[in-house]
């Protein structure tokens, strides 16, 4: 796991245990439904919520979709768990067949309605793409096992760093209260 090894370069003396219960495919709402029965028996301190690609993919009512991603940081929060939103990817591919701007500026607004955290790795891939970093058009299965691996090791590491950042501001902290 990318990120447990990133936390432990970053808080050396501090355990970690990540639980990944996610289930591809699932809506916003399905996964929200699940918070009080199998993410409450995790007793998670933070709880990292990748959603709304799938609920685009769906066409989901938009209003629908920001009543669930509010429901949902309330239900986390009670448990105590810290909130860290991540939008969708970013393909130059879908851009053409999936509009996913209008789910990510629900993201944006519940993160600032519930003082939780939004890791925006749409932006950072995009920014990869449009740099000329990763090349996702390449047919080749080995450059595409690089792309991955890059994006994976990449994601980790911000992760890790923005979760570090949280850490030392106390925003967990300013959020809860």
């Amino acid at each position: 796991m990318r990120l447990t090894r990133e936390l432990g370069r970053l808080f050396p003396d501090a355990k970690f245990e990540l639980v990944n219960l996610s289930k591809r495919g699932q809506l916003a709402s399905e996964m929200e439904a699940r918070f009080v029965t199998e993410v409450a028996a995790a007793h998670p301190a933070l709880v990292i919520w990748q959603t709304g690609t799938v609920d685009a993919v769906k066409g989901v009512d938009l209003a629908s979709f920001g009543q669930v991603l509010e429901t949902g940081i309330d239900k986390l929060r009670a448990l105590d768990a810290d909130v860290i939103l991540i939008n969708s990817q970013y393909s130059p591919h879908t851009l053409t067949a999936l509009d996913t701007e209008p789910y990510r500026d629900y993201l944006r607004w519940a993160v600032q309605s519930r003082s939780a955290i939004l890791f925006n790795r749409y932006a950072m891939m995009e920014y990869w793409v449009e740099q000329g970093v990763i090349d996702f058009s390449s047919p080749s299965k080995v450059d595409q096992a690089r792309n991955d691996d890059l994006v994976h090791g990449c994601i980790a590491y911000r992760l890790a760093r923005q979760i570090e950042s949280a850490v030392k501001s106390g925003a967990g902290d300013d959020a809860k209260e």
